[in-house]
Order: structure tokens, then C-alpha cells, then sequence
């Protein structure tokens, strides 16, 4: 929920000086939140609120605002410091909450990914039997380009990488057996960045 909501500036005057307990505390990932679960109006619905309070990115804004305090300034207003609000019509455990909120970021991240480097949009199809065959051809690349990069790291790019290999040949043989060929100093530094063993042959 944007910050200049009144319902986020209402529940935050009222909720953040009492959050910081154990009754509100939660392990996530290497650290911990602090989180308190309120029901809500929403627009004439009901509604929950969810307060998250990270310590260590508050402790973070609230030394931030005091390096950039101006004499003149009267106050802090350090309500907002390390604090956001997430709203939600199901009613789930506070253990739960963040948790799913970035399981949900991640798969429009991906979604955006897929767009953005893999071109898989828009679907211009109405055949049920068609979008499914395109949409799962389109998770498996999506697998194949992520373990690239996850693998590659900040060295290189997918698409540098994919360039590079191009030019990496292979012979297939009346057998069925195969002879890769021979690998250039670039690609050979490529596969060992993604920990990949190149045989120099294999059978089809």
C-alpha cells in the first residue's frame, strides 16, 4: 500500500510504536520482521492489513535521516523507517504473508524476464490445445535462460554467451556417435564460470 494512503498513515500512527515485540516477531529468510495483522475497511470491504516492520532496513532510514537533519528541522518523522503495509482479503498467518508477497514479486519479475529477453508476448492464439503447448515451451526456456544466468553470474550475459557458443561445432557421425569440437580460450572460460564439463564425445 502506497505510503501516502490514509489508511497506511492511520495504521502506522497507530500500530509502530508497539509492534516491536516478540508476539510480532517472524523469521524470514537470515534475519527477522516484526509483524502485526489488523482487519480492516477497505472501501466498504473487509479486509486485513498487514504491518511489516524489517529492524535492520529501519535501523538503516532512521541513520540516514539523522545524517541529512537540518538545524532548522523541528523533528523526525521516523514512523515510516523500515516500514511497509500489505493488504489482503484473505486472512493468513503472519508467518505467511511476506513470504507469499515475494513469491508474487518473483513471478512478475520472471513474467517480465520472459517479455522483455525471450519475446514470448503477447500470445496472439485462441486454441486452448495451442496456448498450452506455447506457454510450456515458454516455461522451459524460461528454466533454461534462468539456470544460465544464474550459473554465468555478473561475468557475462545470456545472449553474450549464446553468441560465443554458436560458432562451437559438432560432427555426428553413420554410428550415432558425436565429436564435439574443438573449444576456443573464450568458450572454454564461458563453461568453466557455469561449471559445465564439454565431452569431446557422445553418443545420440
Amino acid at each position: 500500500m502506497p505510503s501516502n494512503r490514509t489508511i497506511y498513515k492511520t495504521l502506522i500512527h497507530e500500530e509502530w510504536t508497539g509492534i516491536e515485540h516478540s508476539g510480532n516477531a517472524v523469521k524470514y529468510s537470515k534475519g527477522g520482521l516484526f509483524i502485526q495483522k489488523r482487519q480492516i475497511d477497505l472501501y466498504g470491504h473487509p479486509a486485513y492489513a498487514y504491518i511489516v516492520c524489517d529492524p535492520v532496513r529501519r535501523g538503516k532510514e532512521i541513520s540516514r535521516k539523522i545524517m541529512e537533519l537540518k538545524s532548522t528541522d523541528d523533528e523526525l518523522d521516523l514512523e515510516k523507517c523500515g516500514i511497509m503495509v500489505l493488504v489482503s482479503n484473505i486472512n493468513m498467518g503472519i508467518d505467511e504473508v511476506v513470504l507469499l508477497y515475494y513469491s508474487r514479486q518473483m513471478a512478475e519479475q520472471l513474467f517480465g524476464i520472459s517479455k522483455d529477453d525471450l519475446s514470448i508476448l503477447p500470445i496472439r492464439t485462441h486454441n486452448e490445445t495451442r496456448f498450452r503447448g506455447l506457454m510450456l515451451l515458454s516455461f522451459m526456456a524460461l528454466v533454461v535462460y534462468m539456470k544460465i544466468k544464474t550459473a554465468l553470474g555478473s561475468s557475462s550475459t545470456v545472449e553474450q554467451l549464446l553468441l560465443l557458443m554458436r560458432d562451437l561445432k559438432c560432427k555426428v557421425f553413420h554410428d550415432n556417435s558425436l565429436i564435439v569440437g574443438e573449444v576456443n580460450k573464450k568458450q572454454r572460460l564461458a563453461f568453466e564460470a557455469a561449471n559445465i564439463l564439454v565431452p569431446k564425445n557422445m553418443g545420440i
